[in-house]
């Protein structure tokens, strides 16, 4: 399917995601306003635009399959990678730390193209197991974080890092054994492995931001 055709679809779909489902709209324009700093207008704004990129990346990612081949590992630009091999040099590993947003889905299947990888997903959704699973299938390894015992998924960081592997970890999702955190000036709990890790192991964390397909 030609990309303009899954972006039509995509905004298409979002706009009908705005206009039907009332309590995600008032939620998501209720979260906006809180932490954007921005006129009403300009906060519908952002929701319609939120609302309209969802279902285009979950076409996106429900096409990975045709649209993602090794080819086109060498057809994508990556700003800042450098950074990422720079810390593989020092042979302790390495943590990619990203927000959950952008194409966070294909960067990591890019990463795993080139580079030992290991991530922690939350599994113990029943909608988003099977992109999960999807990904899997291309090569992209993972760990279940709800159905995993804390320990083991420990240890298994543990060595992965050891062995100059990259644990690419989400920053933003929550649970309400997390430590309290700032998170756009209000109080919430995020994960803290990162910290955990890059602390015991004295390990390089890589920022990373996915933007597009190129970056």
């Amino acid at each position: 399917m030609p990309e303009r055709v899954i972006i039509l679809i995509g905004w298409l779909s979002g706009y009908l995601l705005a206009i039907i489902a009332k309590p995600l709209r008032v939620a998501v324009l209720f979260n906006m306003a809180e932490v954007l700093d921005k006129t009403p207008k300009e906060i519908i704004k952002c929701c319609r635009a939120y609302l309209c990129h969802f279902p285009i990346i979950l076409l996106e990612i429900l096409m990975a399959p045709q649209r993602l081949t090794k080819e086109k590992v060498r057809q994508w630009t990556v700003e800042g990678e450098e950074h990422l091999q720079k810390a593989l040099d020092l042979g302790r590993g390495a943590i990619i730390y990203a927000p959950h947003m952008g194409n966070f889905f294909y960067y990591y299947w890019y990463l795993s193209q080139r580079y030992p990888c290991l991530t922690v997903a939350t599994g113990g959704s029943s909608e988003l197991r099977p992109l999960y699973l999807l990904f899997q299938g291309m090569g992209c390894q993972g760990m279940d974080y709800d159905n995993t015992p804390p320990q083991k998924l420990l240890r298994t960081l543990s060595y992965h890092l050891r062995s100059n592997g990259v644990v690419f970890l989400l920053g933003d999702f929550w649970r309400p054994n997390f430590p309290l955190a700032n998170f756009f000036g209000k109080a919430s709990r995020s994960p803290g492995g990162a910290a955990s890790l890059a602390l015991k192991q004295q390990v390089p964390v890589v920022l990373l931001y996915a933007g597009g397909k190129k970056a």
